[in-house]
């Protein structure tokens, strides 16, 4: 028998009302997320990585909305919860790490304060015990002298003890599901490295499920099981590591991997993809990426469904002659 993913979402749209008219972020978005994986979302920036992490967790606000589609998350259709059961949802099954940390944080409340309230939200522990559990979420992600930093407000912190201390907040109630979104965008390389390495650390201490938004494809291909490429607010390919990077199935795909510099000698000249991601306020009648592909032809005028290539790998390209999924 074949076990349920943690995580299904399906046919996901979200539109934007805009003065300049409708902009459909998501058109359309297919994948699932088992128990204890990593899956990674990337793609250029436009093509709604960060909007489907907002979506999952209901945050979409005002004038945008979830249009239509299913998030069924651990057997709860997420789109029939009322806000009282969205709010113990959040923080609660499904948690979330944002890119900017600094911003995140409230700045007139120490780490401690912030992360006690979090656990309060969820867990009836008071007095003592409330803070021994909060210096070892400290502990757990790695940051130094736990007693300290429970006392520290944010701008006293390194952005990436931010970070961690961001981590611990999104830990503290055991969740099932972690939304990392672009964790570590505003890091050095070492510093990167190391809250990657947590992540994937926690996966295996905790059997957490993690998504990881990037735009970085050697981040995914060092931290993730699977890999959602998005483009234009629909999903491009899905497929595991070993598949995606040894033959890729869209031509997006393949673009974004011979672009990645250390593909290319140094006597090459930089490739990169021409044009850009459509901007999602007029309608697409067909392959969003024809106008920049190498290998459009005459039937791309039409939506491409995701075609199944293989048991790991699936793309929406009429170039493989196989079965819709």
């Amino acid at each position: 028998m074949v076990e349920a993913p943690l995580l299904s979402v399906s046919n996901l749209h979200v539109t934007f009302h805009t003065p300049s008219g409708d902009v459909r972020a998501l058109r359309g978005v297919d994948f699932s997320v088992a128990s204890g994986e990593i899956v990674g979302l990337v793609g250029e920036t436009g093509c709604g990585k960060s909007i489907t992490g907002r979506a999952i967790m209901r945050l979409i606000d005002p004038p945008g909305e979830i249009t239509e589609g299913r998030i069924q998350f651990d057997g709860q259709d997420l789109n029939k919860l009322n806000e009282p059961a969205l709010r113990q949802l959040r923080g609660g099954q499904i948690a979330m790490i944002f890119q900017n940390p600094g911003a995140a944080l409230n700045p007139l409340f120490t780490i401690g304060q912030q992360l006690t309230a979090v656990i309060r939200q969820h867990e009836t522990i008071r007095g003592t015990t409330l803070r021994q559990r909060a210096l070892q979420l400290l502990a757990d992600v790695g940051l130094p002298d736990p007693r300290d930093i429970f006392h520290t407000y944010p701008h006293q912190l390194s952005g990436g003890m931010q970070q961690r201390a961001m981590i611990a907040i999104a830990l503290s109630s055991n969740p099932h599901l972690l939304i990392a979104d672009e964790p570590t965008t505003a890091l050095d390389v070492t510093i990167q490295a190391q809250i990657l390495d947590l992540l994937t650390a926690l996966r295996r201490a905790r059997g957490i499920s993690i998504i990881l938004i990037t735009h970085d494809l050697s981040i995914v291909a060092e931290t993730c099981d699977r890999v959602v490429v998005l483009y234009a607010g629909k999903v491009a390919e899905d497929a595991s590591i070993r598949r995606l990077f040894a033959a890729p199935g869209h031509p997006y795909t393949e673009a974004l991997l011979d672009a990645l510099p250390q593909r290319q000698t140094r006597k090459e000249v930089l490739r990169v993809i021409s044009g850009s991601v459509p901007s999602g306020i007029a309608a697409i009648p067909g392959c969003a990426f024809a106008n920049r592909c190498a290998y459009v032809m005459d039937i791309c005028s039409q939506p491409p469904p995701l075609f199944r290539l293989n048991d790991e790998q699936q793309a929406a390209c009429f170039r493989h002659k196989g079965n819709p999924t």
